[in-house]
């Protein structure tokens, strides 16, 4: 038998089953829910590791209604930003960065200029663009949006990580999310991790 996933909102309800898991799915089986996870490898934003000064601000400006649920993380992005370098050279991760150490990369062929400043390139080139990728980016750009390439722990190229895990580049088949990827290019606990353990 398998337990389910629970869910209330606060101490004063009773958990309840939440049986329409949509997107959320639960892993099983080794390597758990790093088999069917789609590959997108973003960095947590700053921002979002320390939101207490602009929630604060939105406070002030009636935009966020509780005053006593507001605090940071209980790290900085800079605590954490070793051991995201750490994870990308596990997983293999390829991408585009917009700037490296303050300085920006290039306008046409920057990254997220979203994303927190990197100290270090992209171990891997990003993915290249499908047709319709390439539509897309062209569509936003003529309404002002800025397309950028996701960082992906999906290999663009060969990639031997750091316990010596051999990946293959991604073959585009179009099933990251949801399934496991037999190709051994998508990084999951079983193709990074386990070969080491064993």
């Amino acid at each position: 038998m398998k337990s389910t996933v629970t869910i209330c909102h606060d101490a004063s309800q009773t958990a309840m089953p939440y049986r329409q898991l949509a997107a959320f799915l639960p892993g099983a089986g080794i390597g758990g829910a790093g088999l069917h996870w789609s590959g997108v490898h973003f960095r947590v934003d700053a921002h979002r590791a320390a939101p207490a000064p602009l929630l604060r601000r939105a406070l002030r400006q009636k935009l966020y209604p509780r005053r006593d649920e507001i605090q940071d993380f209980g790290v900085t992005y800079d605590e954490l930003r070793p051991f995201f370098n750490k994870a990308e050279k596990v997983f293999g991760t390829s991408g585009t960065p917009c700037s490296i150490k303050g300085r920006v990369i290039g306008k046409e062929s920057c990254g997220n200029p979203f994303a927190p400043d990197r100290f270090h390139r992209f171990l891997l080139p990003a993915q290249k663009r499908t047709h319709s990728a390439q539509l897309f980016a062209e569509a936003a750009k003529s309404v002002g949006y800025y397309p950028y390439d996701l960082p992906s722990a999906n290999t663009s190229g060969p990639y031997t990580n750091t316990y010596g895990a051999q990946m293959r580049p991604c073959n585009f088949c179009g099933y990251c999310s949801g399934y496991a990827c037999y190709m051994y290019l998508k990084a999951s606990p079983n193709v990074n991790i386990l070969p080491a353990l064993r």
